[in-house]
């Protein structure tokens, strides 16, 4: 019995762990890559990510355009992750 006891003390805190493991991703950076996923914004859409970063620009250099004018944004992201890489904007009146 005492064994048994013993066996089950031991087993306890690995299971626990395990627990946590596959309910709860676990960022592989901080488990030096041996468990865990990925992070979050890499598994997002990287398009989405390109789009969100581009409206961001948009709105932030608009504030800053010449009254009358709104600005025209280019931006280049990486295929995979979504990351920006470049942008260029213009401040220029929209053409009705």
């Amino acid at each position: 019995m005492l064994k048994a006891k013993s066996l089950f003390a031991s087993l306890l805190p690995a299971c626990c762990i395990a627990l946590v493991f596959t309910v709860a991703p676990v960022d592989s950076t901080y488990t030096g890559g041996i468990i865990g996923a990925g992070p979050l914004c890499a598994q997002e859409d990287p398009v989405a990510l390109c789009t969100e970063a581009w409206e961001d620009i948009v709105s932030t250099h608009s504030k800053y355009c010449p009254k009358g004018t709104t600005a025209h944004c280019q931006v280049a992201c990486d295929r995979q992750t979504g990351e920006l890489g470049h942008s260029s904007c213009i401040c220029a009146q929209q053409i009705q």
